[in-house]
């Protein structure tokens, strides 16, 4: 018994000093060239940095994957938001997530690019007036509240082959989408919430491809829209062709057009770097 203690004293000193090595590594820094961000553990004891800030200007930006040696973990809440130059951005690879509202308001903001597999929170895009294009990554399960909300230019989007969840008003507002293709996706039904597509008046064909599929009554508000649907899937139900809010007409199909999954994208390789600095831990330290 004794010995049982003697080990969990250890183990609690152990971690309080890798959590205090860990926050004392965590110190915000900024670069020449516009970027302000903590070095350390980004965010749940994953080694790595967080972007706090961008003052750097440009229309047409790369996100480094690096930063003197620490991999770009997370880009923290609003640090984007209100940028009304910014045009186009690509994200890096190691990119784990984006902080809620990271592009709020960016009313110039025409195309985003994901090349790694980064999750999305509330509000990332709301109200991106200009955005047409979004390269999504594939392994999305959740487009999170308001993600998308009120980017009234944006006339189509690939869905994640893995989505599962579409949250309250992901979509609402976004005028211009003119069709929508769900994908299947084999272990889940998937859960498209309360106002998840009201508002798109020029949304006009829905590829609906699970009838297992949980749909809010509202979900469809002032949509009027075709929806067709396979034949050969098993849980096809009447009880399910509703109008969720909406005036949608349902027709079967014998063939369902191929689903095409988000394509994936390479960042480039004039991305900007920078020399790590002596002293100062690697992520791979």
């Amino acid at each position: 018994m004794k010995k049982i203690a003697i080990f969990f004293l250890i183990s609690i000193l152990s971690f309080n000093l890798l959590y205090s090595q860990a926050n004392a590594t965590s110190t915000y820094k900024e670069t020449d060239d516009g970027w302000g961000y903590h070095m350390g553990f980004a965010d749940n004891f994953h080694n790595g940095m967080c972007i706090r800030k961008y003052f750097g200007g440009k229309e047409h930006l790369i996100v480094p994957d690096k930063i003197y040696g620490w991999e770009t973990y997370s880009i923290c809440s609003q640090v984007f938001a209100n940028h009304d130059y910014l045009k186009t951005v690509i994200l890096p690879p190691n990119l784990s997530k984006l902080g809620g509202s990271t592009f709020f308001g960016c009313d110039a903001l025409e195309k985003v690019t994901f090349t790694g597999n980064t999750s999305l929170a509330a509000t990332a895009f709301k109200n991106c007036v200009k955005l047409k294009e979004i390269i999504l990554p594939d392994a999305i399960i959740t487009l999170p509240e308001h993600v998308f909300e009120n980017c009234t230019s944006l006339t189509s989007i690939q869905l994640p082959s893995k989505l599962v969840y579409i949250k309250p008003s992901a979509f609402k507002g976004c005028s211009s989408l003119t069709s929508i293709s769900f994908p299947y996706q084999p272990n889940f039904s998937m859960f498209i919430e309360s106002n998840a597509f009201t508002d798109c008046t020029s949304l006009t064909t829905i590829y609906f491809r699970d009838f297992r599929s949980n749909i809010a009554e509202d979900a469809f508000t002032n949509v009027t829209a075709t929806v067709y649907y396979d034949t050969n899937d098993p849980y096809v139900s009447e009880a399910k062709m509703k109008n969720y809010g909406g005036n949608l007409t349902w027709i079967a199909l014998e063939q369902m057009p191929e689903y095409i999954p988000p394509a994936s994208a390479e960042y480039p390789s004039d991305a900007p770097t920078y020399p790590v600095l002596p002293n100062v831990p690697t992520t791979e330290a």
